[in-house]
């Protein structure tokens, strides 16, 4: 979801309301209109420009972390080599294809962090910021463009226990979440994106109190975006409010059981929680009923975040087993 940033860039080539549309689009999973918009966009600018891969690379980002499904993970990674490629001979704006190729390589080094490959990870995270900060420095883009420099900043504090800071030098942390508290503060298009990354920030600053009042922000301005009620009910929970978790997961629940029959994973995270906040507010039956369902779910999915999910689930499975 952060990389919702680049949506600021078609301010450049359409209009105002048609970045905020897309935007709300695409925050409130409408895949089938975003995707016309990139057809749309195609025909429109022809195959030389970078604009409808830069759209459609940001939409299959999406789409994969939503659904959280492997085979969409293959077609997410040649979206990137096409955008990379397309930006690189782009020579009628020099700056926007600079723009578009930073983008590339962000998404590239996000998806090399999760995947764990942090060298990696970093080589391409490097490019991608010295490319924005040029874009920066030249006035392209606005304080927006922020959020991208203090997801770096803030991703190399956490890298640096990995590979040690002879390699990545320097205090990031507090840079980073400056960044992209100026993103949110003082950028234009892309508030409730930029609340996001915080809520997240926040979490695992244990600044539970900012987490909780920007996401209940979120919660009203995007009552139905099931990735953003991922962040909402984190943020509760984070902040001990077991009961407004259970509510906000629940009304997830039934959004992902409605629309998501295939993503094990997320039908298996989405138990998970609720068997925990069932747990913590003393239903330790139905806690048990939604463990035995992740545990199920969890051994059908190839998602790359499996392990770590099995762990948890398997950690409450001992506890209710034990009460």
């Amino acid at each position: 979801m952060i990389t919702f940033l680049i949506l600021l860039s078609l301010f450049i080539k359409e209009n105002l309301s048609f970045i905020d549309s897309t935007l709300n689009y695409l925050l409130n999973e409408d895949y089938k209109e975003v995707r016309e918009r990139i057809k749309i966009l195609k025909e429109k600018v022809g195959e030389k420009d970078p604009l409808p891969f830069l759209l459609r690379t940001i939409y299959l980002y999406y789409f994969t972390e939503d659904y959280a499904v492997y085979d969409s993970e293959k077609v997410f990674l040649k979206e990137i080599e096409k955008l990379t490629e397309v930006s690189e001979k782009h020579n009628e704006d020099i700056l926007w294809g600079k723009f578009c190729k930073a983008t590339a390589l962000a998404f590239k080094a996000m998806w090399l962090s999760e995947k764990e490959d942090y060298l990696n990870a970093l080589n391409f995270g490097l490019e991608s910021v010295n490319l924005f900060t040029e874009c920066i420095e030249k006035n392209f883009f606005l304080k927006d463009s922020y959020l991208a420099l203090g997801i770096y900043n803030y991703g190399a504090h956490i890298i640096q226990k990995y590979v040690g800071e002879k390699i990545l030098k320097g205090e990031r942390k507090e840079k980073g979440i400056e960044q992209i508290e100026i993103s949110y503060k003082e950028g234009k298009f892309i508030k409730p994106l930029s609340a996001s990354v915080l809520i997240y920030v926040y979490i695992k600053e244990r600044q539970k109190n900012k987490a909780l009042e920007l996401a209940e922000k979120l919660y009203k301005d995007f009552p139905d975006s099931r990735i953003l009620l991922w962040q909402v009910g984190r943020a509760y929970a984070a902040n001990g409010e077991w009961k407004k978790a259970k509510e906000v997961f629940s009304k997830l629940y039934e959004d992902i059981e409605k629309n998501q029959k295939k993503s094990y994973y997320q039908r298996a995270s989405i138990r998970y929680w609720l068997a925990k906040t069932n747990y913590l507010l003393g239903d330790k039956e139905i806690a048990k009923k939604y463990i035995k369902e992740a545990l199920s779910f969890i051994k059908k999915t190839k998602w790359h975040e499996k392990k770590y999910l099995e762990k948890r689930i398997n950690y409450y499975k001992k506890i209710l087993e034990k009460s």
